[in-house]
């Protein structure tokens, strides 16, 4: 995919209100549940825009352990008053670790 398609991609599906419509319909049709939210190339350009998604995930989302995901899986239940978030990185690129990573321990 061109990195042009790729920024208008990151600009329609990565802001603030999809997420927000994405948090309020799925609050609506379920009481507990875990999003998971998966990145690819993490750009130095692009990091403003991930810095405004780990804030929004971290005012809206409680961070969900492999331990509290099992657990949801058998039972259902979930622990916090926010809904879970899983975020991965599944590239393995080193924008991951160089832009993504230090974002990510700030939130």
């Amino acid at each position: 995919m061109n990195k042009l398609l790729k920024n208008i991609l990151t600009l329609i599906l990565g802001n603030k209100l999809a997420f927000l419509i994405n948090y309020y319909f799925l609050k609506l049709i379920k009481k507990n549940y875990i999003v998971a939210v998966t990145y690819h190339d993490t750009p130095i350009e692009n990091s403003k825009n991930l810095q405004n998604h780990f804030k929004f995930f971290n005012k809206y989302y409680s961070n969900c352990s492999k331990k509290q995901l099992e657990n949801f899986l058998k039972t259902g239940e979930w622990c916090h008053k926010k809904p879970g978030i899983i975020i991965s990185f599944d590239d393995g690129l080193l924008s991951n670790y160089e832009v993504a990573k230090p974002i990510l321990e700030t939130f």
